[in-house]
């Protein structure tokens, strides 16, 4: 496979990193582009045809995405970039839970595969004709098979008050564990990468939590999303513990009940079980550890992913594009439009406003306002 990985970051130290060290254990070229900073500094066209120069110079024979929620990419030009260079497509969506009627299902037409985390948001896109592959593939080889003593009953690292989460910690507070919480807005702040895994590790139990926070519709609040975090804590020899989703029955067929729950008091009463029982929740530990690695490891995660996109054949794509995916896309063009106006590339700007005047049933006044002036804001703060 010759590769072209495009991602609205490329932090290396990430799941992103992670993602890039399979893609370059299986592939005969990789090439990577960050998408947020490259189409700042080139512009809609410009960074466009970097795209397709790239695939052509470099035979490029697939795309992998690994897309954001920031509308930078254009699915059009994804489709027809395709087309044109018989170049296969594959977009990572992280967050279909949250993204899926709004964004999501745009850009996945566009896709020969669209890659997701489990069955349950698979089953989103196949709605909709889409093949999914439904595994995410993490890497912890370079810390994960150290022994390190445990100092806390649990653990939770994230954002504090997201969701319910807080009134679940709070609960644990109150049970007199030795409960260690970081991340955002908690007392203990956010943690490095490498913290965050040494806090895991030292770790009889990891919490995570599973609910969608979304502020505009209470109705997401029965959505339940899969977490990497349950993962990272098997591969680094700690007990997850997870609020349940529906995909977990896949990833852990024989153990699912053992380390789920819905309730505070479910979550209390297994925290209590473990705790009581070490050497069962050692040996369980160990169990998951063996699990997690031989089947979401990223080697073996990339190395299927690629088998399934040999034996996809590629098909022409068209896009179907509704007023609710192009109001929200125009409005990302102005903030592009404030963002190039601040420093002073007109030629980007001019791009932009020609892209709007041509969809104009996309915009709106009000998008107008505050879009502009966020995007000023942004170049001048940042």
């Amino acid at each position: 496979m010759r590769v072209l990985f495009i991602s609205e970051h490329l932090i290396l130290d990430s799941h992103t990193g992670e993602v890039i060290e399979g893609l370059k254990k299986h592939s005969d070229f990789l090439d990577l582009i960050d998408y947020k900073i490259q189409y700042f500094r080139l512009g809609k066209s410009k960074f466009e045809n970097e795209i397709s120069r790239k695939i052509n110079e470099n035979k490029v024979n697939l795309i992998i995405i690994n897309l954001g929620n920031a509308r930078v990419l254009d699915p059009i030009f994804l489709a027809n970039v395709s087309n044109k260079y018989n170049v296969k497509v594959i977009i990572l969506f992280p967050d279909p839970e949250h993204m899926f009627e709004s964004h999501d299902r745009y850009y996945a037409q566009a896709a020969d595969i669209c890659w997701v985390s489990n069955q349950g948001a698979g089953a989103l896109f196949q709605l909709y004709g889409s093949m999914t592959y439904e595994k995410f593939g993490l890497s912890k080889n370079y810390r994960h098979y150290t022994n390190i003593e445990k100092k806390f009953d649990v653990s939770f690292v994230g954002s504090v008050k997201r969701g319910d989460r807080e009134e679940y910690l709070n609960f644990l507070n109150s049970k007199n564990l030795n409960l260690y919480v970081a991340g955002y807005q908690s007392k203990n702040g956010e943690l490095s990468p490498e913290e965050k895994d040494m806090i895991i590790q030292q770790s009889w139990i990891h919490i995570n939590f599973s609910k969608v926070e979304n502020k505009d519709l209470n109705i997401f609040k029965r959505v339940r999303q899969y977490k990497g975090r349950i993962h990272e804590a098997c591969m680094l020899g700690t007990l997850p513990l997870t609020e349940y989703y529906r995909g977990i029955e896949q990833h852990f067929p024989e153990y699912f009940k053992d380390i789920s729950f819905s309730t505070k008091y479910e979550m209390y009463e297994k925290i209590k079980y473990f705790l009581e029982n070490k050497e069962a929740t050692a040996d369980l530990s160990e169990i998951l550890k063996r699990h997690a690695i031989k089947y979401f490891e990223i080697d073996a995660v990339v190395k299927e992913l690629f088998d399934a996109i040999n034996r996809k054949e590629i098909e022409e794509k068209y896009i179907y594009i509704d007023k609710l995916f192009l109001r929200s896309y125009i409005s990302q063009r102005l903030y592009y439009v404030g963002r190039f106006m601040a420093k002073l590339k007109f030629d980007a700007m001019f791009g932009e406003v020609s892209y709007i005047l041509k969809n104009i049933k996309g915009l709106y006044w009000k998008d107008i306002c505050f879009q502009v002036a966020r995007g000023i804001y942004h170049s001048i703060k940042y």
